[in-house]
């Protein structure tokens, strides 16, 4: 059977459709493995990073605890591989004196930041961490996409990273 040039053209397409999903494939895989072996130092990261915001007032970020493995996705307008993981985030309230910086406090009223009384403070918050794959490694986005769920996170950096 003789094959014609729309049909050669055709079997190059799903040849080089194979290929690209086994390079995907693989890519993933390695994605994976990076993030097993990165995951834990990350979870240090996301803290360290948190508290140097300063949000939200009159609380201090304690510790982040991942809920579930990561979900990893391929972001095809930035070209690169994003992770969303659910997270726990426990804070603790800071107990503001006006002898530590009476100076600097004079004109604040410290009552608009005094949480300690908050009794909602030590439980814990639910949110999804994004992080992104480059140059091998793994980074925190910076920020914790509270009260959705990895599904509606994942959703959400697809549409905003158009």
């Amino acid at each position: 059977m003789n094959r014609t040039p729309f049909m050669n053209w055709i079997s190059k397409l799903f040849r080089k459709k194979a290929t690209q999903n086994r390079v995907r494939e693989e890519q993933k895989n390695l994605a994976e493995e990076l993030w097993q072996k990165q995951k834990g130092p990350l979870q240090i990261k996301i803290i360290e990073q948190l508290r140097l915001t300063g949000k939200p007032r009159g609380l201090i970020w304690n510790s982040c605890e991942y809920q579930d493995d990561a979900i990893l996705f391929w972001h095809p307008k930035r070209k690169s591989w994003l992770a969303v993981v659910a997270v726990a985030i426990s804070f603790s309230a800071i107990l503001y004196t006006t002898d530590n910086n009476s100076e600097n406090c004079e004109n604040i009223d410290l009552n608009k930041f005094d949480m300690s009384d908050n009794p909602n403070v030590t439980i814990p918050k639910h949110g999804c961490a994004c992080f992104e794959l480059q140059d091998s490694c793994w980074q925190f986005f910076g920020r914790i996409l509270f009260n959705l769920s990895v599904d509606q996170s994942t959703n959400l950096l697809l549409k905003k990273m158009d």
